[in-house]
């Protein structure tokens, strides 16, 4: 009977202190509401703000959790330039047959991944609008930048732009890396050129002449399988049509029918096997077709756009080596760079240098105790 007291004494102060914490955290929900929406105003800001705060309220777990995942000197940085990566497991994400706390799980995987990776150096990637790891120019001499930036809001956690000259998004890609049971690089959107940009054919055009007939949805797949396979995945899935996250219930109306891409069609394309209704495995290294099988023409075509990629590849990895801070990563990807002046050779073995000029520029600062990688502008000629 003498412990009683004790122990109701003990009980009351963890009763306090768990209190403490519920009101605490409820009180931060109106600050990081103001946080995610600082452009609202209005009858508009009090409406998205009440709406966070009862999503926060409903959603008390998947919030903290959220929130202790940040909460690190690697982390932070990219939570304070995108605060409404908060919202990611409170809406469908990436596959519309995820739920709650798979999302919640999958996004914990996906930027522990990247902080080991990146390191310090990650925030620079959700800052304003990324990173450049690829430029080229087409054959009428216009520059292309493809940037590796935070992707949508809703169909991934990292993304793909190419950018032209006049700072156009010409196409994006979304995708997202999670480790659980194995180390599976997700595609979950590739979407092409708005209609604000009025010469959006030609546009296109271009590019697929000045990258050897490759068009420009292919193109931004095989830059993510660049980027997948430098980041050593063990497998890629791409979302099929059915898992898009706007074929939820909550988006029947308008946005459901303003997917038009067909993704099956591209992974089947590039040899995709079908895991399930919600996701294609597409191979890490792509089909590559025989050039000597081919006639006279479109084996030029196709050595010179296999040349080309195989360059991009290796200025892609230099990239993603130069803002790396994980040594271990750094040093598989050097043993993966050749050393040679990449080139291609006619048929009289004369090399030839028409059309796209491939590019890397990255400076990044890697502190005393990593290896400094500062990769400085290089420019590659390829055929």
């Amino acid at each position: 009977m003498c412990n009683l007291p004790l122990i109701d004494k003990r009980r009351l102060d963890i009763l306090n202190v768990m209190v403490e914490k519920k009101s605490g955290y409820l009180r931060a929900l109106p600050k990081i509401a103001d946080d995610l929406y600082p452009g609202s105003t209005g009858w508009r800001r009090i409406k998205k703000n009440a709406r966070f705060c009862l999503w926060g309220i409903m959603n008390a777990n998947t919030m903290k959790s959220m929130m202790t995942l940040f909460d690190n000197e690697k982390l932070s940085p990219v939570l304070k330039s995108n605060p409404r990566i908060l919202e990611k497991p409170l809406k469908p994400y990436l596959c519309v047959n995820w739920s709650r706390a798979e999302r919640v799980t999958h996004i914990q995987d996906h930027f522990n991944f990247c902080q080991h990776i990146f390191g310090s150096n990650l925030s620079r990637i959700y800052e304003n609008v990324g990173l450049t790891i690829l430029s080229f120019e087409d054959s009428k001499g216009g520059s292309y930048h493809v940037k590796l930036c935070a992707g949508g809001s809703r169909e991934g956690s990292l993304g793909l732009q190419l950018i032209d000259a006049q700072n156009r998004t010409i196409y994006s890609l979304s995708c997202h890396v999670s480790t659980q049971p194995k180390t599976i690089f997700y595609i979950g959107s590739v979407q092409g050129p708005s209609d604000d940009i009025e010469d959006r054919n030609d546009v296109i055009k271009l590019l697929t002449r000045s990258v050897h007939g490759l068009r420009t949805k292919a193109l931004m797949l095989e830059i993510a399988l660049m980027l997948a396979k430098s980041l050593d995945v063990d497998e890629v899935h791409g979302i099929s049509n059915k898992a898009h996250i706007y074929q939820a219930l909550r988006y029947v109306g308008s946005k459901r029918k303003s997917v038009t891409f067909d993704y099956n069609d591209l992974w089947e394309e590039y040899g995709a096997e079908v895991l399930n209704k919600y996701f294609y495995k597409i191979p890490l290294q792509p089909l590559r077709k025989d050039p000597t099988t081919l006639k006279k023409t479109k084996r030029r075509l196709y050595v010179k756009r296999y040349q080309w990629l195989e360059d991009s590849e290796q200025t892609v990895m230099k990239s993603l080596c130069a803002l790396s801070t994980n040594l271990d990563f750094i040093a598989r990807l050097t043993s993966m760079i050749k050393t040679e002046e990449p080139h291609i050779e006619d048929a009289q073995g004369n090399t030839k240098c028409d059309t796209a000029k491939v590019t890397t520029l990255i400076s990044v600062s890697v502190k005393p105790d990593m290896i400094k990688k500062d990769i400085t502008k290089m420019s590659t000629n390829v055929a």
